[in-house]
């Protein structure tokens, strides 16, 4: 039900009826703005794209703080899916974990543990010279009034915030501590992550074989993991807000 007309860049999908060059395929595909489509397909096939009016040390400077921040989130996703892998069964995390997600799900969604250390993830980010996009991101805490830092989340379940393009973008930390002041940590504001513009997710319901145009929102992330698990592919979360004009867009 999909054609492609031999000697033209034109494709035509007799499914749904839509149809368009190799530039709106993209689009539609991966859910993509027309820029970001162009940006993709020219990654894809090693195109560099010269940018009009843009100062290119500013530009260099942004582009080696996103990759830096890439590094910072890779590491840290790592360390928390190492330390779920090394809990002992018969521990309080393991049991909460795998009484709630399946194998599958914990390997599909990245979930992970962060040890209830204040140096569990610090000294592996201090080691690639990392500390102060750790800071930034805040997976790293600064202590008031002090020159003491430790590691934000403790003893929590991690879950892996991506967006729409499926890119590591922060962490959202339930806490095992019934005594703890905040039952969910939520990724810091930073340049990488907006909590109002980001839907836990989606990513995930992009990819789905799923192709309603029509996205579920429901309350918690693990409402969206269990969602989907059911088939209910187009179920997205609002990262601990209300949903917010910026996510609808």
């Amino acid at each position: 039900s999909f054609s492609i007309k031999k000697n033209s860049p034109i494709w035509k999908c007799f499914g749904c009826g839509e149809s368009g060059n190799p530039v709106a395929f993209v689009q539609k595909h991966k859910r993509l703005s027309f820029p970001e489509a162009i940006e993709e397909i020219a990654n894809d096939h090693g195109i560099t794209i010269e940018k009009n009016m843009v100062n290119p040390e500013e530009e260099a400077k942004r582009l080696s703080q996103k990759e830096e921040a890439n590094k910072v989130l890779q590491i840290a996703n790592e360390a928390f899916t190492k330390a779920l892998h090394n809990l002992p069964t018969d521990s309080e995390a393991y049991e909460y974990i795998h009484n709630r997600f399946t194998p599958e799900e914990i390997k599909a969604w990245q979930i992970g543990f962060a040890p209830d250390a204040y140096d569990y993830l610090k000294p592996k980010l201090i080691a690639q010279n990392l500390y102060d996009m750790s800071i930034e991101l805040g997976l790293i805490k600064q202590a008031e009034g002090s020159s003491h830092s430790y590691d934000f989340y403790r003893n929590r379940v991690i879950i892996p915030i991506r967006n729409h393009r499926g890119r590591l973008v922060g962490f959202a930390g339930r806490s095992l501590d019934k005594d703890a002041k905040a039952k969910w940590y939520n990724p810091k504001e930073s340049f990488i992550y907006k909590k109002d513009k980001t839907l836990f997710g989606l990513d995930m319901a992009l990819a789905s074989d799923n192709k309603l145009d029509i996205l579920q929102p429901v309350e918690g992330y693990g409402d969206v993991i269990i969602c989907h698990r059911y088939g209910l592919t187009n179920a997205v979360g609002s990262c601990g807000t209300s949903i917010t004009k910026g996510q609808l867009e």
